[in-house]
């Protein structure tokens, strides 16, 4: 604030804001959204947080999905003692079916 103590020119602030040029519709009937004006400091750390924000979320859903896949495929080893014979099978049955070329369900089994 002490530079526009010191600044003639008062319109400089208004000068240097940046206004957001991207209007999103919501909805066919409520047309565009209004013109979102930053400064431009904010405007940088809008851009740049949701940008790093948006890339870890990106980053943990796909690394979620593969720990899931590894787990319907894997899990029933983790619970060998607390699930039945039939549970057992269905999960071997499950693992042989993704890995056909590298194991025998019936020899999976029987182990």
């Amino acid at each position: 604030m002490k530079a526009q103590a010191i600044a003639k020119d008062s319109q400089y602030t208004d000068s240097c804001r940046l206004a957001s040029k991207c209007s999103f519709q919501i909805t066919f009937l409520e047309g565009s959204a209004p013109d979102t004006i930053l400064a431009p400091s904010n405007k940088s750390r809008v851009d740049t947080y949701l940008a790093v924000i948006d890339s870890l979320i990106a980053g943990l859903s796909h690394r979620l999905a593969a720990y899931e896949e590894i787990h319907s495929l894997f899990g029933f080893f983790a619970e060998l003692r607390d699930i039945d014979v039939n549970t057992v099978e269905d999960g071997c049955s499950k693992l042989v079916a993704f890995y056909h070329a590298h194991l025998a369900e019936q020899d999976l089994i029987s182990e």
